[in-house]
């Protein structure tokens, strides 16, 4: 009876609660999932850094002993195969067997694997040899098992490998990578099949040389390349890349483009039969090709006008493109495709291909003048004629838009994949198997290499990859290298070995269609969005389906999710008349959400919950919660809530990593900051890998949350009691989730500064020498210091300010920074009653604030004359151009004629009462003004005027000094 996978669940994870221990060492985890296979059964156990395991079998019984306690995330299931079920022991897996099942145990990297086949009928047993067995090698306790009859003993190099902890992580959004990562196809050429007619130009010296040109009444201007009427041009892209195909093979000089911001990045490429200009676009260019009487304009300002289109057309088994004016046909190395172009060139300019079409072996790619065909056979040839272009084969072609077809004798291959039935298969495997064990080892290769490919045809991967490596160990420099590097490579994809990509770039494997689709599959597995990997898929999809049905049915549930997720409209379209269920009714349910058919998708995410396949219910859940998300039947907080009790599911599909990252942006979005920072420190905790991707979330929801205007959702103050100090009590308890650094520095100077609006200067202080003490010294530890050093000083602590500039000096900082720091110290100096250094520190400066300091710091040694200066220039500053001056200014107006009054300015002071009485709207700031203006002491009569000014006098002077800002300007 198959119990619910939440309830098995719970009870692995109470029993592993009560098997913890006293301390605080965490329990292993190790997971596993069971998959049906044609022809077997596959327990897959997913085991932690370190961890050992033996293997035993007593009867129906495999028992796989860890040497410690561990928590078991699975699903303990019934399975239709040869696996009955899967329990967990007090140290290990006990998986129970149908009677006289055979089994295989290996190891490779991180998992454990474990294949069941059901027993075998007599008369074929009895028709192989005796020692007909296929059995893989195990490292236990530090020994090897025997793999193969005649093994070579450093097969131990080729499985037992260091244990590397790499998750399988489907990131929701990431750039899309081109497949020419992993299709290095150097643009170097190679003849192709052209007319007769001779190329022209020639080999040598640089003889033209390119030039930019202005626009004429031809057309707009743009890069020159001057050949004569004789040499034809074609022109096309591919995503953001020009390519300009000239039939010449005469080099062309492009240093008069350096510089220049729309051709100075262009290349320029001699071919055995022409050349080709390709150039890097950007956003919103639009290139063009046309022909003048001097050569050949490349332009940037669209397609050039007035040009006809070309229309192919099928005739006798072949396809005519009629063109004007043909050229010839030069062969072009495409690394978006890893597959050739023949590309058709013309002597007249307008001609295009506007739209591409595909047909069985080829692909006819849009173009903006000229032809350009993607070879998909090796069979196809591109011809000249003079009403322009034939495409044919020597057996002709289909017709254009018949779509992809089951026959596959176009496409070039790699190994031999069969679409025999499975018995074939399994007799091919075992013949090839006994008849390696009867040779002499030197002879082993070609015949082990046969079984790998037989083991590669019933989707048993890591039987392939260890029996094409046991081949090469036989015989390492075999003259098939490109058949034994291939099959290991498809092996890594078949196994979701994240090195799949690199192992398909080995030059040494070739560039068939075959591994052309292979390295698009491994592409899509790792960037799901790339457009390059559909659209080579989709090239070749006749040949994934023209594969025997087990590696098949394997296969199309990847090429269908990359059609799905980031094909076309035409690709994506191909996954409907796929069959399968699983990943293919998840593309199928993906392609529905993208047709905008929101119900319909929903409704097949929903079904496709309860699939065997862990990682299609896992994935299916995560987009039924974003699709609900989406259409707002769930708000961020409660599609958090899903995917959190999802994640024991997420880490038996591999997914755990993802799912949480995920549940923290749905916190955040919420603005529940504790809680979006509690997933991170629980995923810091548990994935110490996915350390940049954890601190850079952090560092944004910290900045957010650290805004005086973010509030946290409605009811969470409520529930928690977090209000504005325990908000940033809980932002301080999470800067460890960032590295030492400038994140660091400027989330601590947000939270002080709130600190200190709080009036929690202390605090702030403290946060600021904590983080300090950390901070490498940069910009961020300079800031870190002068903030520091203005709540010393707002405290009048002028030491400690000192102290803080000193242990946070740094060279090379930006100007407005040095200036800060320069002011903080001027005012550290001012406190401690150090005027020589004060007035040293603002002697460069300049501002409201640095004159006001400096004029306080001149009065203090009675510099007058300095003082009335200096506040001259701070009214300057302050006071307003026009209209009354306010109460501020009205006060500064009356320093500045105390100041004039004691450097014996006269004269000065009468102007201020000419120039700004009539300003003045407070009667007694007025009034006051008026004495300092008045006429002095002459007789008797004006000793009451002079009482009344000496009053006023004093009150001016005994005025409170306003607090110099912070900021130094």
């Amino acid at each position: 009876m198959c119990l619910p996978r939440r309830l098995v669940a719970l009870a692995t994870l109470f029993w592993a609660i009560g098997m913890l221990p006293a301390s605080a060492t965490p329990i292993p985890k190790v997971s596993f999932r069971i998959g049906d296979h044609s022809s077997f059964a596959r327990l897959v156990v997913l085991l932690p850094a370190g961890i050992s395991c033996t293997s035993t079998r007593d009867g129906d019984t495999e028992t796989l002993r860890f040497g410690q306690a561990f928590m078991l995330v699975g699903r303990a299931r019934s399975n239709g195969g040869g696996i009955l079920s899967v329990v967990a022991g007090t140290d290990g897996l006990i998986v129970r067997l149908r009677p006289s099942v055979t089994v295989h145990t290996m190891r490779i990297g991180q998992r454990l694997v474990v294949d069941v086949f059901p027993q075998v009928d007599a008369a074929s047993e009895a028709s192989a040899p005796a020692d007909n067995v296929a059995a893989a090698a195990m490292v236990v306790a530090g020994s090897v098992a025997p793999l193969l009859p005649g093994l070579p003993s450093p097969l131990i190099a080729v499985v037992e490998q260091p244990l590397v902890r790499t998750p399988i992580v489907r990131p929701a959004v990431r750039a899309s990578a081109p497949i020419a990562a992993l299709i290095p196809v150097p643009l170097t050429g190679h003849a192709g099949p052209g007319p007769d007619a001779p190329i022209p130009g020639g080999a040598g010296p640089v003889s033209i040389a390119a030039s930019i040109v202005p626009a004429d009444k031809g057309g707009p201007g743009g890069l020159m390349l001057p050949f004569d009427g004789h040499v034809g041009a074609a022109a096309y892209r591919r995503g953001d890349v020009l390519f300009v195909v000239l039939d010449s093979t005469k080099p062309v000089d492009l240093g008069a483009m350096a510089g220049d911001p729309a051709f100075g990045r262009a290349f320029y490429t001699v071919l055995p039969s022409g050349a080709v200009l390709t150039m890097k676009l950007d956003a919103g260019m639009q290139p063009g090709l046309r022909r003048t009487p001097d050569g050949w304009v490349v332009t940037m300002q669209g397609a050039v006008p007035g040009g006809a289109a070309i229309v192919p057309r099928v005739d006798d088994g072949a396809v005519q493109l009629p063109v004007l004016e043909p050229g010839h046909v030069v062969t072009v190395p495409d690394p978006a495709v890893g597959v050739d172009l023949l590309v058709g060139t013309t002597w007249h300019d307008g001609q295009n291909l506007a739209l591409s079409r595909h047909g069985v072996g080829y692909v006819l790619a849009s173009t903006l003048l000229g032809v350009a065909v993607e070879r998909l056979s090796d069979q196809l040839e591109l011809n000249a004629t003079s009403q322009g272009f034939v495409l044919g084969a020597p057996h002709g072609l289909e017709p254009l838009g018949q779509g992809l077809a089951r026959a596959v004798g176009g496409f070039s291959r790699s190994v031999d994949l069969p679409d025999v039935d499975t018995a074939e298969l399994q007799r091919r495997y075992k013949t090839a198997l006994a008849s390696a064990a009867s040779l002499p080892a030197a002879d082993r290769r070609a015949r082990r290499l046969d079984a790998a490919e037989a083991a590669l045809a019933l989707d048993r991967g890591c039987e392939a990859a260890i029996i094409a490596a046991v081949a090469d160990q036989d015989a390492p420099s075999g003259s098939d290298q490109a058949r034994s590097h291939f099959l290991q490579a498809a092996a890594a994809v078949l196994t979701e070995d994240p090195g799949a990509g690199a192992r398909l770039a080995d030059p040494r494997i070739g560039n068939t269609d075959e591994v052309v689709l292979w390295r698009a599959l491994a592409l899509a597995h790792a960037h799901p969005d790339s457009a390059d990997a559909a659209h080579a898929i989709a090239a070749r999809l006749a040949l994934l389906q023209a594969y025997p049905q087990p590696l098949r049915r394997h296969l199309l549930g990847m090429a269908a999710l990359a059609l799905a997720s980031a094909g076309n409209d035409r690709e994506a379209g191909l996954v409907d008349g796929l069959a399968g269920n699983g990943q293919v009714g998840l593309a199928r349910a993906l392609l529905s959400r993208r047709l905008g058919h929101d119900a319909a998708a929903l409704a097949a995410f929903d079904r496709l919950v309860g699939n065997d396949d862990p990682v299609v219910a896992e994935r299916a859940a995560e987009q039924a919660i974003g699709l609900r998300l989406d259409t707002h039947l769930l708000d961020p907080g409660h599609a958090a809530d899903r995917l959190e009790a999802r994640v024991l599911d997420a880490r038996l599909a591999g997914n755990e990593l993802a799912v949480r990252l995920r549940v923290a942006d749905l916190r955040a979005l919420q603005q529940d900051w504790p809680a979006a920072l509690k997933e991170l420190r629980l995923t810091a905790r548990d994935f110490p890998e996915a350390a940049g991707d954890v601190a850079s979330r952090a560092a944004a929801i910290m900045t957010r949350a650290a805004q005086p205007s973010s509030k946290p959702p409605a009811g969470a103050a409520t529930a928690s009691g977090a209000g504005p100090v325990a908000q940033l009590t809980m932002l301080e308890t999470s800067l460890d989730l960032l590295p030492p650094g400038e994140d660091n520095a400027a989330l601590s100077l947000s939270i002080a500064a709130r600190l200190s609006d709080l009036d929690l200067p202390g605090r702030a202080a403290a946060l600021l020498r904590k983080t300090m003490a950390t901070t490498p010294r940069g910009t961020g530890l300079a800031k870190l210091g002068l903030e520091l050093a203005r709540l010393d000083l707002d405290q009048d602590h002028g030491a400690d300010a000192a102290t803080a500039l000193d242990d946070s000096a740094v060279a090379d900082l930006p100007s407005d920074l040095v200036a800060a720091r320069s002011f903080a110290r001027a005012r550290a100096a001012a406190t401690a009653g150090d005027v020589d250094m004060a007035l040293a520190q603002l002697a460069p400066l300049h501002g409201a604030d640095v004159e006001d300091l400096r004029a306080r710091e001149q009065a203090s040694r009675q510099d007058w004359r300095g003082e009335q200066a200096s506040i001259a220039a701070l009214a300057a500053l302050r006071l307003p151009a026009s209209g009354p001056l306010g109460p501020v200014g009205e006060e500064l107006v009356l320093r500045l004629a105390s100041a004039a009054l004691r450097a014996g300015d006269r004269a000065g002071v009468d102007r201020l009462g000419t120039v700004w009485s009539q300003r003045f709207t407070d009667p007694g700031r007025l009034r006051l003004l008026r004495l300092f203006t008045s006429r002095e002491v002459a007789t008797v009569a004006d000793l009451p005027r002079s009482a009344l000014e000496l009053t006023s006098a004093r009150t001016v002077f005994s005025m409170p000094d306003p607090q110099p800002s912070k900021g130094g300007s």
